[in-house]
């Protein structure tokens, strides 16, 4: 019997097709993740980072998905960061010309002008 999340068409394979379909490797998603400290400006920060800096990220080649998020609390104490950005690409070879291109490095260069010293960048690679 077939798992539930499976589509009924996938009941008509047989063992080889099926063995197929669970062993060949899902591509991995991969993430640059900023996480932004808390500002001492909210207002001037925000600003600019939804005005000018979030659509020049929108602008990198390859864009897979962009998404930005509040910091809204820790599990322990304060929270350390007040944003947190996620910028998808669909492999690491889809990621590093895009931020090499001009449209990367224009979003670098802003984000060392108006970010400089509240942000951390992380890459993450997500895999099914």
């Amino acid at each position: 019997m077939l798992p539930p999340h499976l589509p009924n068409v996938l009941e008509n394979l047989n063992n080889w097709q099926l063995l197929h379909y669970y062993s060949t490797p899902k591509a991995p998603i991969v993430r640059l993740i900023a996480l932004y400290k808390k500002p001492p400006d909210l207002k001037a920060f925000h600003d600019h980072y939804f005005n000018i800096h979030a659509p020049l990220v929108r602008q990198l080649p390859r864009l897979r998905k962009f998404k930005v998020a509040r910091i809204t609390g820790a599990a322990i104490g304060e929270p350390k960061y007040h944003l947190l950005a996620e910028v998808h690409f669909n492999s690491q070879q889809a990621l590093d010309p895009a931020l090499a291109s001009p449209q990367g490095k224009a979003s670098a260069k802003d984000s060392m002008s108006f970010a400089s010293g509240l942000l951390d960048l992380f890459f993450a690679e997500i895999k099914d």
